[in-house]
């Protein structure tokens, strides 16, 4: 296997374009043989008080027209009602895209991510043996309000595709988490700097 004409021909642009302004996900340490991806407080914080607020945004209006004695319903009620559910989905679709099972398990010989049974398939799977690299991608994200960086740490495959591990803007972070995953699974570390400004 010639890991040089695998870099040279490996893309150093982001899989993803966007990011997040804060640190989403921390490496920790289960066992000698397993690696997860965990949320990080600010994320476990964040979905939380979003959850509690489009539960509470939902609920009020939702038991107001439940309890009213009228037989018509005014529009305002009906909107607020549906926009709730709105956020109450979206609160959802983030506890289900950023709490799902991640990680590395040597015992199982496995890098996986999602809720379906991992003996099986998954959201993704991998054989670590397929694992060459990892690589770190900088992006500068630039929006309405802000502008900030954000990291890509990404897993490269023997055939040079690539799998997005975590993204966000903690560089620091993401080396450490680079660090010991190269440990782990013995593998070297690619740092790329995609042409993004």
């Amino acid at each position: 296997m010639d890991i040089e004409n695998i870099k040279r021909n490996t893309a150093v642009t982001p899989i993803s374009e966007g990011g997040s302004n804060f640190e989403t996900h921390v490496l920790y340490k289960k066992t000698n043989n397993k690696f997860l991806i965990k949320p990080s407080i600010g994320l476990a914080l964040f979905t939380s008080a979003f959850t509690l607020f489009s539960t509470c945004f939902t609920s009020f209006p939702l038991y107001s027209l439940i309890t009213s004695n009228t037989d018509k319903w005014e529009f305002n009620q009906i909107w607020f009602v549906g926009f709730g559910l709105l956020f109450f989905c979206f609160s959802l679709y983030l506890l289900f895209n950023y709490f799902s099972p991640h990680g590395f398990d040597k015992t199982t010989n496995l890098y996986y991510r999602g809720y379906k049974n991992i003996s099986s398939k998954t959201d993704a799977i991998i054989k670590l043996n397929n694992i060459v690299a990892l690589q770190i991608i900088g992006e500068t994200i630039i929006d309405e309000d802000s502008r900030f960086k954000s990291f890509e740490l990404n897993i490269v495959l023997k055939n040079g595709d690539r799998i997005n591990v975590v993204d966000h803007s903690n560089l620091s972070g993401i080396i450490d988490d680079s660090k010991t995953l190269s440990k782990f699974l013995s593998i070297p570390i690619w740092h790329a700097e995609s042409n993004k400004a």
